[in-house]
């Protein structure tokens, strides 16, 4: 298994914000959240495996987030208004 230093995540950091922000609001995430979601398991997970991240691991990792809150009606843990 590969070390992983915030070093290598951060190197990422531009795409995972910018596609949070592509993403907030959708199902209620807020871009702090996506973020998280994003550098864990978009970035961080991948280097681990000894993968290169890409633009779709980090969405994935994010639409997998949405995916999960809004079909049980919740968003970051909270009921979802409206």
């Amino acid at each position: 298994m590969a070390s992983v230093t915030s070093e290598a995540v951060a190197a990422w950091w531009p795409l995972v914000e910018s596609n949070a922000r592509r993403f907030q609001g959708i199902g209620n995430a807020e871009f702090d959240d996506l973020v998280q979601e994003g550098a864990f398991h978009g970035v961080w997970e991948e280097l681990l495996a000894g993968r290169k991240p890409s633009v779709a691991s980090v969405q994935n990792a994010m639409k997998d987030y949405i995916r999960f809150w809004s079909h049980r009606g919740l968003a970051n843990g909270e009921p979802s208004v409206g």
